[in-house]
C-alpha cells in the first residue's frame, strides 16, 4: 500500500468517495465468477491522472476492506511486467521483510506457503502486460489461497480484459464543481482571500483547461500556490502546453508546466534525481544527502522543503513506505 498522500494540501478523497464506495461493494459482495473457485480479479481503468492508484489506495486502506483479509499486499508494476520481481515485491509487502535469499525458481513455492488457506487481497497498480502466459504465471501461486481478491489498475483496457473476472470499473474525469472545489484547496490556503474577483476568474478559466484531472490540476494548483501576482497566472493560463497534443495515456504536458514554473535551486535539485532509475523507491533522507553531497544545497531543512515540494507538484509520489517514488 502506498499510506501517505501524495499531496498534501488536498483531501484525497474530494470527488472519488462514490468511486471507492462503488469497488468496495464490488469487492466485498463477491459479484463476479471466481477463477478456481477462489481468484476474482478487478480492474479499474481510466488515462493517467485520474487517479486510478489513489482510487486504490483508498480501498486498499479502508478498515473494511483490511477486516475481510487475513493478508494484504501491494505490487507496482509498470511498464516492466518481470514475474520474479512481482512475485518478491508480493513475499515483501505481505511479510514486510526483504526475501532477496529466497532463490528465483523458489519463490512462487514460497509464495504459495506464505498464502496458504488464507484470505488474501491483493494489489497490482499501474499494469501495461498484454501476455496473458506472464499473467497466468504470475497468479499461479494464488490458487492456494482459500480466496484471493485482486484489484488491478491499468491504462489499457485490453490489459483490463485480459485480466478480469467481473466487469472493469471505469474512473470518469471529475466534475467542474470537483474540479474547481480540488483546484480552490490545492491553489490558495484556507485562511486566503481569493480576491480580487479578476484573479478568482482566471483561477476558474485554469480550472477549465486541467479538464477535469486531478493530476493535473493538483500540479497546477501547486504551481500557483501563495502566487498573487496577476501576471504569473496568466502566464500559466495561456502557457502553450495547454495546446499540446496530450495521449489517452499520458499527462506529461502538464508535468512539464511544473518543471518550467520551478525556482532555478529546485530545478538543479530535481534534475539530480535523474541519477536514479525510473520508478525507483527514493528515501528522504538519502536524497537529502546526495543533494548536499553534490553541493546543491547546506542543510537537512531546506532539503526536506525541497523534497515535499517536489512531491506537491507531482514530479515525485508518495510511496508505500513513506518513501516517495519518481514520476517521471
Amino acid at each position: 500500500m502506498r499510506q501517505t498522500s501524495s499531496f498534501v494540501f488536498a483531501p484525497r478523497i474530494l470527488g472519488r468517495k462514490k468511486d471507492m464506495e462503488n469497488v468496495i461493494a464490488k469487492l466485498l459482495s463477491g459479484e463476479g465468477s471466481r477463477v478456481g473457485g477462489c481468484m476474482s480479479v478487478l480492474a479499474i481503468v481510466g488515462m493517467g491522472g485520474l487517479g486510478k492508484t489513489t482510487l486504490a489506495q483508498l480501498v486498499y486502506n479502508d478498515p473494511r476492506v483490511r477486516q475481510s483479509f487475513d493478508l494484504c499486499a501491494w505490487a507496482y508494476v509498470s511498464e516492466c511486467f518481470d514475474v520474479h520481481n512481482l512475485t518478491r515485491k508480493i513475499i515483501s509487502s505481505l511479510t514486510q521483510s526483504n526475501c532477496d535469499h529466497i532463490q528465483s525458481g523458489d519463490l512462487q513455492g514460497a509464495l504459495a506457503n506464505e498464502i496458504k488457506d488464507k484470505r488474501v487481497f491483493l494489489v497490482f497498480d499501474d499494469v501495461w502486460n498484454e501476455r496473458s502466459d506472464y499473467w497466468e504465471l504470475l497468479i499461479t501461486p494464488m490458487f492456494a489461497s482459500k480466496c484471493c481478491d485482486i484489484i488491478v489498475t491499468t491504462r489499457n483496457e485490453t490489459v483490463a480484459r485480459l485480466v478480469q473476472t467481473t466487469q472493469m470499473y471505469n474512473m470518469n474525469c471529475l466534475s467542474p464543481d470537483e474540479s474547481w472545489s480540488l483546484f480552490k484547496q490545492t491553489a490558495f490556503t484556507e485562511q486566503e482571500n481569493i480576491s480580487p474577483a479578476n484573479l478568482v476568474e482566471i483561477a476558474r478559466m485554469v480550472s477549465e483547461k486541467c479538464k477535469g484531472l486531478p493530476l493535473v490540476i493538483k500540479t497546477v494548483g501547486s504551481i500557483l500556490r501563495f502566487e498573487t501576482n496577476e501576471i504569473k497566472w496568466r502566464d500559466v493560463l495561456q502557457s502553450e502546453l495547454w495546446d499540446l497534443e496530450q495521449t489517452q495515456n499520458e499527462v506529461l504536458p502538464v508535468l512539464e508546466l511544473s518543471y518550467k514554473h520551478m525556482p532555478i535551486d529546485l530545478k538543479q535539485c530535481f534534475v539530480a534525481l535523474s541519477l536514479y532509475p525510473k520508478y525507483y523507491y527514493l528515501d528522504e533522507n538519502m536524497v537529502v544527502w546526495l543533494w548536499k553531497l553534490l553541493g546543491l544545497l547546506q542543510g537537512d531543512e531546506i532539503g526536506k522543503l525541497y523534497f515535499n515540494e517536489l512531491v506537491q507538484r507531482s514530479l515525485l509520489q508518495s510511496s508505500i513506505h513513506g518513501q516517495k517514488e519518481g514520476h517521471a
